[in-house]
C-alpha cells in the first residue's frame, strides 16, 4: 500500500484549481430536467445545476414574468437553446442541425435572451419590438406541435420496432421473412406505444381533476376575498386578475409536490396577458363619450375613457376668460380624443401618446411615443394633459 501523496495534490494552489475545473460550470452546462418537469425542465434543471429547491426557480420566473415579461423571455431561451439531461440535443439543433455549432449557438442565444430580458426590465422601450415575440414565438410553437413533436415520436416508435427485431430505424430487410419480422414489431410497438400514451394521459387527467379542484375553489375565495375589499377601499379591475393569478399560483405550487399543474400554467399565462391588457387600458367608459360643460361648475378636472371615442366640448363655455388658468386632465386607452376650445382663449397642450397622431393648432406629429408640449396664444392659457395609448388626439378652436 502507498501513502504517498499525489504530487499535484501537494503543490500550492493545485487542490483550488482542481476545485475549480470540477465545480466552476457555466449557464451553457445547464440541462433540462426530464423527470421533475411542469412544463419544459427548465426550472428543475436550473434548480439541479444550483443545487436549489426547484420551487424557488419557479416562483422566480414567475416573478419575473411580471417584470416586462422577461421570465418568459427567460424561459422559452432556454427551452429552446438548452438539451435535456437525458442525452436529447436541444430544440434549436434539432431545428436546425446545429451539430457541432451547438455549445457556440446556445452560449450566444441564451446572452442575447439575458440582454432582452434586462432590457424589458428596465423599461417598456425595450418592448419596442414586442411584436416579434407575439409572431415568433406562436408560430415556433405551431411548429413544434406540428412538425418537430410527431417527428419525434416516429424516430421514438422506429427505435422501438429496431430494437425489437434486430434491425436499424431506417432500413427495412429485403428479405421477407425478415420484412415481416420488422413488421410484426413495429405494429407492436406502434400498439404499446399508443397505449402507454393513454395510460399516462388518464393518469395525469386523474391526478389533475382534484388539483383543478382545489385551485377553482382558491380563486373563488380569491376574488370574494376581493370584492369584499373592494367595497370597503376601492380597487381597480386588475386587482381581481392579481387575486386569480395569486390563487392560480398556489395551485401550481401545490402541483409541484402533488398532482400535474401543466394546465395551471396555461391558464396562469391566459391570466398574465389579461392583466398586461387590463393594466395598460385605463379604466373607463368603452364607446362614445361626449362632454359640453358650459361652466366652471361643470368642468371637471380629469375625465378618463376606456375604448372608442372621447370628445370634450368647451366651444359653448360662458364665459370663456374663465377658462383661463384652469388644468383639464384627459387619460384615455384606444381610439379618437377630441377637445374643442374657444376661439381667443390661449390653450397649452401637453400630449403623450403610445402611437398614433396628434393634430393641433395645424400642426401635425404621428408615430410612435410622441411627446408633444405647444402653446397657442399669450397669457394665462388652459392647460390640457392629454395622455392616450393608441389612436388619434385632436385639439380644435371653433
Amino acid at each position: 500500500m502507498n501513502d504517498t501523496p499525489d504530487p499535484s495534490e501537494t503543490q500550492p494552489g493545485a487542490q483550488s484549481d482542481r476545485f475549480a475545473s470540477q465545480n466552476l460550470r457555466t449557464l451553457s452546462d445547464v440541462r433540462r430536467s426530464s423527470d421533475e418537469r411542469i412544463v419544459a425542465g427548465v426550472c428543475a434543471g436550473v434548480a439541479r445545476h444550483l443545487n436549489i429547491d426547484p420551487i424557488l426557480v419557479r416562483i422566480a420566473v414567475v416573478a419575473l414574468t411580471f417584470v416586462g415579461l422577461s421570465g418568459l423571455i427567460l424561459y422559452l431561451a432556454a427551452w429552446f437553446l438548452l438539451p435535456q439531461d437525458d442525452g436529447e440535443q436541444s430544440v434549436a439543433a434539432d431545428w436546425f442541425n446545429l451539430d457541432e455549432n451547438e455549445p457556440q449557438v446556445r452560449a450566444i442565444g441564451l446572452f442575447v435572451a439575458a440582454v432582452l430580458a434586462v432590457v424589458a426590465v428596465v423599461g417598456d422601450s425595450g418592448w419596442g419590438l414586442w411584436w416579434i415575440g407575439w409572431w415568433v414565438l406562436p408560430a415556433a410553437f405551431l411548429f413544434w406541435l406540428f412538425v418537430v413533436r410527431p417527428r419525434q415520436r416516429r424516430e421514438d416508435l422506429l427505435a422501438a420496432s429496431a430494437s425489437a427485431s434486430g434491425a436499424t430505424p431506417d432500413a427495412w430487410s429485403s428479405d421477407p421473412d425478415v420484412l415481416k419480422t420488422q413488421v410484426d414489431a413495429y405494429t407492436a410497438a406502434k400498439t404499446a406505444q399508443v397505449l402507454e400514451r393513454k395510460r399516462q394521459r388518464y393518469e395525469r387527467r386523474r391526478e389533475s381533476r382534484a388539483l383543478w379542484r382545489l385551485t377553482l375553489s382558491l380563486i373563488a375565495i380569491a376574488i370574494a376575498v376581493t370584492l369584499i375589499l373592494d367595497r370597503q377601499i376601492g380597487l381597480d379591475a386588475p386587482a381581481y386578475i392579481v387575486a386569480a393569478l395569486l390563487a392560480v399560483a398556489i395551485g401550481c405550487l401545490i402541483g409541484t409536490f402533488w398532482g400535474n399543474p401543466g394546465g395551471l400554467v396555461g391558464l396562469g399565462l391566459l391570466l398574465t396577458v389579461a392583466l398586461m391588457l387590463a393594466s395598460a387600458i385605463p379604466h373607463g367608459r368603452v364607446g362614445e363619450q361626449v362632454r359640453e360643460p358650459q361652466t366652471v361648475a361643470g368642468l371637471q378636472s380629469s375625465y378618463e375613457h376606456g375604448i372608442g371615442e372621447f370628445e370634450l366640448d368647451l366651444s359653448g363655455f360662458r364665459k370663456p376668460s374663465e377658462l383661463a388658468g384652469r388644468t383639464v386632465h384627459i387619460n384615455a386607452g384606444v381610439g379618437q380624443t377630441i377637445v374643442y376650445v374657444p376661439e381667443g382663449v390661449p390653450v397649452r397642450l401637453d400630449a403623450e401618446l403610445k402611437g398614433g397622431e396628434i393634430s393641433a393648432f395645424g400642426r401635425t406629429w404621428h408615430g410612435s411615443d410622441n411627446d408633444v408640449t405647444t402653446t397657442d396664444g399669450e397669457g394665462r392659457a388652459l392647460h390640457l394633459v392629454i395622455n392616450q395609448r393608441f389612436g388619434d388626439m385632436e385639439v380644435i378652436r371653433r
